[in-house]
């Protein structure tokens, strides 16, 4: 069901598409599949798609620029590769994370490892 709104939107011909988590509560072929429609279709008819995602391994994956909000402020903006990082994702979410290149440095896998207590949370 989710790629009948993705549908219509697409067949209106957008110059912006604007995504709200567009594959929450699907299963992980469907998330591929409904991304890797989008990203095909932003790159052939050169449009602008904003997502908002809290899956950082999907934002890692197909986003060229992330911007990292915090308290209801920019905390960090620019490519996905700088804006994703362990000191970023310790600050924002109180997650110590790891980074781990994947498939010959195209995109980044974020790991977590733990919720930062107060005090680890403070020194970031």
């Amino acid at each position: 069901m989710r790629f009948i709104p993705i549908a219509l939107a697409l067949v209106r011909s957008p110059r912006l598409l604007l995504l709200d988590e567009p594959t929450s509560a699907l299963d992980l072929a469907n998330q591929l599949q409904i991304l890797d429609a989008v990203s095909s279709y932003t790159r052939k008819h050169n449009i602008v798609t904003l997502a908002i995602f809290h899956d950082m391994n999907l934002a890692s994956r197909y986003a060229d620029d992330t911007m990292m909000l915090h308290q209801g402020h920019v905390h960090c903006s620019g490519s996905t590769g700088a804006t994703l990082t362990p000191e970023n994702l310790a600050h924002v979410y109180g997650v110590d994370c790891r980074a781990l290149s994947v498939d010959a440095g195209t995109f980044t896998a974020v790991y977590p490892v733990s919720v930062l207590t107060p005090e680890q949370r403070a020194a970031h």
